[in-house]
């Protein structure tokens, strides 16, 4: 049965209250997924499950946001670009990437009521599904099964359910010839570089199925594992707090590739979206972070980054700066941004500078127009 070979408004009552009814027998629904013009899995989202086998699951829309990653990424489209999703979900990233005119597609997902799902909109989408396959396999399985590799791999939603994500990324960078994507939860209330652990629960349909599993604490120590694993170009896309997490938590999005070529376009795209500052501020800073920027004439002239607090370092010129760098950071400054404009200054203040440099690490950096160094934690050896 496809419902939606044509226009659903002509479709048959009957044949579209079955479509309905399935998907309704389906829920819980994660991913708002169009089925026609009309008709989505919204439309199943009230439908009733059990709470206490699956969770509370909450639908959202993921593709603008994906969407516009690609674009970055492929500004001419996928055109017939292989695809791999390694957590498929109902195969809506697939879909959606189908639509930007991928190729063959596979998604994975270790849940067999994600994968119905998914081949339940495989059956009943009005775009053509020919050549996307979804199978209920776990990722760690995927070396035994001899897969050619695929040109772009997608890790969507992934890293922070998994025991081993180094040993899963290296897995997924192994079938992957072009570009990695790389969106997943982080804390936001650790340096960063580490990776916390956490308990889960293994039988929630909405988590993982090891109980073990890790939050990064940014994009610095998903990027090392992605160079270590083969794919040395990583760019952060975005790093926000999003309504749906717990305080002290984020989500963040990597396009890593092997080499800077495959990244050329996205680079253009953020060189012209905005100054490289800003693009570090929101990217390399966690949502919801203090950043002094050195501003000694008291120009006023502050870059933007949402949802970041931005303010002028020092307050007055003529006194003891590393004194109220430390006193700012004990009331909550988190990041310490010298611009080009301020860099001469910061050279004169040699106190500063020195207590700067071997105290706080440099997270960021464009020769001629910004440094930007953490304040979360010292320098090892440092007082």
């Amino acid at each position: 049965m496809r419902l939606m070979e044509s226009d659903p408004a002509a479709a048959p009552q009957a044949v579209r209250a079955e479509v309905v009814a399935e998907g309704r027998r389906l829920a819980p629904w994660h991913l708002d997924v169009e089925i026609a013009p009309g008709l989505s899995t919204r439309e199943f989202a009230a439908a009733p499950y059990d709470e206490q086998e699956f969770g509370k699951v909450r639908l959202i829309d993921s593709r603008p946001r994906f969407m516009r990653t690609l674009g970055d990424v492929f500004p001419r489209g996928l055109d017939g670009r292989s695809m791999l999703d390694v957590a498929c979900n109902c195969g809506a990233f697939l879909y959606w990437a189908r639509d930007a005119g991928a190729g063959e597609c596979l998604g994975i997902d270790v849940r067999a009521h994600w994968i119905e799902q998914a081949r339940f909109l495989a059956r009943n989408r009005v775009a053509p599904s020919e050549g996307m396959r979804f199978e209920a396999r776990d990722l760690y399985e995927l070396p035994r099964l001899g897969l050619e590799p695929f040109d772009v791999t997608l890790f969507n939603g992934i890293f922070y359910h998994l025991p081993e994500p180094l040993t899963a990324l290296r897995i997924a960078a192994d079938l992957t010839r072009e570009v990695l994507i790389v969106n997943t939860g982080s804390r936001i209330d650790l340096p960063d570089g580490l990776l916390a652990a956490f308990e889960e629960s293994p039988t929630r349909a909405i988590s993982g199925v090891y109980g073990l599993s890790w939050f990064p604490t940014g994009p610095e120590v998903v990027a090392r594992m992605l160079s270590h694993v083969g794919f040395p170009e990583v760019r952060t896309v975005w790093w926000e707090a999003l309504e749906r997490q717990p305080p002290g938590h984020a989500r963040l999005e990597l396009v890593a590739a092997r080499s800077p070529d495959a990244l050329a376009a996205l680079d253009a795209a953020v060189a012209a979206a905005g100054p490289a500052l800003e693009t570090a501020l929101r990217t390399r800073v966690p949502p919801g972070a203090q950043v002094l920027v050195a501003d000694p004439a008291g120009a006023g002239s502050l870059p933007a980054a949402a949802h970041r607090e931005v303010v002028p370092f020092p307050a007055a010129d003529d006194g003891d700066l590393v004194a109220e760098l430390e006193a700012r950071r004990r009331d909550g400054a988190t990041h310490l941004a010298i611009p080009a404009a301020a860099a001469e200054w910061f050279e004169a203040a040699a106190p500063l500078r020195r207590h700067v440099r071997s105290s706080y690490g440099v997270v960021a950096e464009r020769p001629g127009e910004f440094v930007l160094h953490s304040l979360l934690a010292r320098r090892a050896g440092t007082a």
